[in-house]
C-alpha cells in the first residue's frame, strides 16, 4: 500500500504537529507501507509563507497513492488535498490537529479558511482527533471521527541514577522546572509571558526554570526575563535536538505548559513530561487537560492566569515528595494509555480497515 502523508511542517523542522507526522511515518514504514511525505520544505507550491503554501499540484501528485492523509489545518494547500482524493477517488484520513485562533488580519483569514472546511471534513473517510473532548470544543462532529491519542516512547525518556548525580552538580538542591516548546510567533499560545510573569511573584530562591525553544520571540522573552530580575533563575537553552531532550527532562523536577487558549490541542510535550516522571502544570483548556490526571499526576491551572499559576508552582516548590509521588503516577499512566506500542496498534488496525 502506498501512502501520502501530506504535512504542513516536519523534522527536522520543529513543532508538535511535525513530529506525530514524522511518528506516522515511521509506525507505517515499520509495517511495510511505502510512505511518501509531501510538506512545504519538499514542495513550496506557487507561494509559501511560514508553514502555509498554496500547492495546487498536489491535485495530480497524489494520483497514484493507495491512502492520502492530511495533517490538518495545512493552510493554503488542504482545498487541493481533498480535491484529489475526490477527483481520484482516494481515501483520505485527516488528523485535526488544532483550531487556530488569532486577531487582527489573521482572525479574518481564519475566518475565510473556515469556509471551506466542511468540504474537506466530508471529503474525508476518517478524521483523527486526539481527544473527544477537544473535538467537543470546537463543534467538530463527525460520524467518521475517531480518538487516537498522541503518544510516546516511553524507553527514550525513562530516567537513570546517572541523570540525578548530574542533576545535583549541576542545580544543588533548586527544584528545577521546565517548558518546552517553540518561541516564535505561530507558537504565541504557549503562553512563555505568561510564566515569566508568574516567576516574578516566586520565592527568590530554591527554583530555577528551563526554557527549551528557539523563534523570533526568544530575544523578547530574554528580555522579559531581565526586566522582571529572572536572568540568574530563567535559563534559555536554545533549540535542542530530539536527541538531548531528554536529558534535560531528566534534569528537572516538574514540566509546564500555560497555554493560554484553544490554538493548543493536546500537548506532546506533556506526555514528555510524564514519560520522564515529571508531574505537570498545564492550562484546563480542552484536549490539554485530557493529559493530566488532576491532583495526581499534574496540576490544572486558568488559561492565562498569572497567580492561578504562580500558586500552583509554589504548591510543588512546598512539597516535592508529593510532586515526586505525581510524576511517577505520571510515568504509569503513560505506559498503560500513551505508551507506542499501545498507539501504534490503533492506528495499524485504522488502516487495515480499509479495503483496497
Amino acid at each position: 500500500m502506498r501512502i501520502a502523508q501530506v504535512t504542513p511542517i516536519y523534522p527536522p523542522k520543529i513543532g508538535g504537529m511535525g513530529k506525530v507526522a514524522a511518528e506516522f511515518s515511521r509506525v507505517l514504514s515499520a509495517a511495510g507501507y511505502k510512505v511518501k511525505v509531501f510538506s512545504p520544505d519538499t514542495n513550496p507550491g506557487i507561494f509559501r509563507y511560514g508553514h502555509a503554501s498554496i500547492t495546487p499540484s498536489y491535485l495530480w501528485e497524489l494520483r497514484n497513492f493507495d491512502v492520502i492523509h492530511m495533517h490538518y489545518p495545512f493552510y493554503g494547500s488542504d482545498l487541493f488535498v481533498a480535491l484529489a482524493a475526490r477527483l481520484w477517488k482516494k481515501p483520505l484520513i485527516v488528523s485535526y490537529h488544532m483550531e487556530n485562533k488569532a486577531s487582527g488580519i489573521l482572525s479574518l483569514l481564519f475566518f475565510i479558511h473556515k469556509i471551506w472546511r466542511g468540504f474537506v471534513l466530508h471529503s474525508a473517510n476518517t478524521i483523527l482527533v486526539s481527544s473527544f473532548d477537544y473535538a467537543r470544543s470546537i463543534g467538530l462532529r463527525s460520524d467518521n471521527l475517531l480518538e487516537v491519542p498522541f503518544w510516546i516512547d516511553e524507553h527514550k525518556f525513562e530516567k537513570t541514577r546517572q541523570n540525578t548525580i548530574v542533576k545535583k552538580q549541576k542545580f544543588g538542591d533548586d527544584f528545577v522546572f521546565i517548558f518546552v516548546g517553540g518561541l516564535d510567533k505561530a507558537h504565541y499560545f504557549k503562553g512563555v509571558d505568561v510564566l515569566l510573569r508568574a516567576c516574578e511573584q516566586l520565592p527568590p530562591e530554591g527554583w530555577k526554570l528551563l526554557i527549551v525553544g528557539d523563534g523570533d520571540l526568544k530575544n523578547e522573552y530574554e528580555s522579559m526575563a531581565k526586566k522582571y530580575n529572572l536572568s540568574d533563575k530563567v535559563i534559555f537553552t536554545g533549540r535542542v535536538s530530539d536527541k538531548e531532550l531528554p536529558s534535560l527532562y531528566a534534569l528537572s523536577d516538574a514540566h509546564i505548559l500555560p497555554a493560554i487558549d484553544e490554538s493548543e490541542a493536546f500537548g506532546l510535550v506533556t506526555l514528555e513530561a510524564a514519560a520522564s516522571g515529571l508531574p505537570s502544570i498545564v492550562s484546563d483548556l480542552p484536549g490539554v487537560r485530557t493529559v493530566v490526571e488532576p491532583e495526581k499526576t499534574g496540576l490544572l491551572v486558568k488559561p492565562a492566569d498569572v497567580s492561578s499559576l504562580k500558586n500552583r508552582m509554589i504548591q510543588l516548590l512546598s512539597d516535592k515528595n508529593k510532586a515526586k509521588q505525581m510524576g511517577q503516577s505520571a510515568r504509569r499512566r503513560v505506559e498503560k494509555k500513551y505508551a507506542q506500542s499501545v498507539v501504534e496498534r490503533r492506528i495499524l488496525d485504522i488502516y487495515n480497515d480499509f479495503d483496497l
